[in-house]
């Protein structure tokens, strides 16, 4: 345990500073992100009149959720 507070003391604030940069930055995983709701709860969505096509429309959702569930 001792050794992974060492690892993690060290490399935490080293992450936190660093630029990373990937071949996924610029990407938008909204369509993704629709396309799993929808196939995962869409059912629910309905019944309960919400409709998710923008990114806004996501937020408020798993705000909404967020508050629901006191987490």
């Amino acid at each position: 345990m001792g050794a992974i507070d060492e690892l993690l003391e060290c490399l935490v604030p080293r992450l936190c500073n660093a630029g990373f940069r990937s071949p996924f930055e610029g990407y938008d995983s909204l369509p993704a992100e629709l396309d799993r709701l929808q196939a995962h709860l869409g059912p629910m969505l309905a019944q309960m009149g919400i409709s998710l096509e923008s990114r806004e429309d996501v937020g408020r959702f798993v705000l909404g959720l967020k508050d629901r569930l006191g987490l």
